[in-house]
């Protein structure tokens, strides 16, 4: 199991955030599916980041 989620975060995941020239890739290492529940913190991070990188332009 261990190898598949490494193929799925580093590899698969990786890949498709690749695929955008403003794409990033965050890894909630301490959670599962349930990223809004589990750490929420991480989700209001994620949208001040996007909210402020569009403030910039």
């Amino acid at each position: 199991m261990d190898q598949e989620k490494r193929v799925w975060i580093n590899g698969l995941q990786a890949e498709e955030a690749r695929l955008s020239t403003r794409a990033k890739q965050i890894v909630v290492a301490d959670s599962g599916h349930m990223i809004p529940f589990e750490r929420p913190d991480s989700v209001v991070s994620a949208i001040h980041e996007v909210w402020a990188a569009s403030r910039q332009k």
